[in-house]
């Protein structure tokens, strides 16, 4: 950020639903970062799908930036290995 603001993140789902505002308060100029935990305000984890993020930034004289819209991508799917056709089979135990 090129200035001190009041930077508000919230987290939206794909019925334009904000799951949970992460940050509202005033940040830094420079570099900052925040990490969301994959929960809702309930503090649930949220389920497997595509999430939006819009920051809002306001400076101390009350001009406001545009927004900024991003994606996160939640996937709980378990891993599968569809393709074991290694020789010897990693799979099968040694006898």
């Amino acid at each position: 950020m090129s200035q001190k603001a009041n930077v508000t993140i919230k987290i939206i789902d794909s019925n334009n639903n904000v799951l949970k505002t992460i940050l509202d308060t005033i940040v830094n100029s420079g570099d900052n970062s925040i990490t969301w935990d994959g929960t809702n305000a309930s503090g649930s984890l949220v389920g497997t799908g595509i999430y939006t993020y819009k920051i809002n930034a306001i400076d101390n004289l009350s001009r406001t930036s545009d927004p900024v819209y991003g994606t996160i991508t939640i996937d709980f799917t378990p891993p599968e290995i569809t393709d074991h056709s290694a020789n010897p089979n990693p799979f099968t135990p040694k006898q």
